[in-house]
């Protein structure tokens, strides 16, 4: 957790203070669920896209914005990476339950 904290507290200030310093300042994050239904957040297209490869898969990622000010406070930003954190242990766990699955059905070598 003080890892995530400290992630937190620099993605929180880092930005107010580099844009204080007269720097343009953009902070990227991937679209998750958090922040799409999220209803303070109101995108807008900027027709850039790039191309992400993830295994065997390319996925269109699109490039959407919001001007003017901080997408979540702290608050919401420390709860939203608790539960990323928990998405990678549920994930972590499904592979080696399914590594284990894998192995049953192949049986004793």
């Amino acid at each position: 957790m003080l890892r995530a904290g400290a992630l937190i507290d620099v993605m929180d200030a880092l930005p107010h203070e580099l844009r204080s310093r007269g720097h343009e300042v953009a902070v990227v994050l991937p679209y998750y669920r958090e922040i799409r239904d999220n209803p303070a957040f109101k995108e807008e297209d900027t027709g850039v896209t790039v191309d992400v490869r993830v295994g065997d898969k390319t996925y269109i990622a699109e490039y959407l914005q919001e001007e003017g000010r901080d997408l979540v406070n702290k608050t919401e930003l420390e709860e939203f990476l608790r539960g990323v954190d928990e998405l990678r242990e549920t994930a972590d766990r499904i592979e080696a339950r399914l590594g284990r699955l894998e192995q049953r059905v192949k049986g004793p070598a």
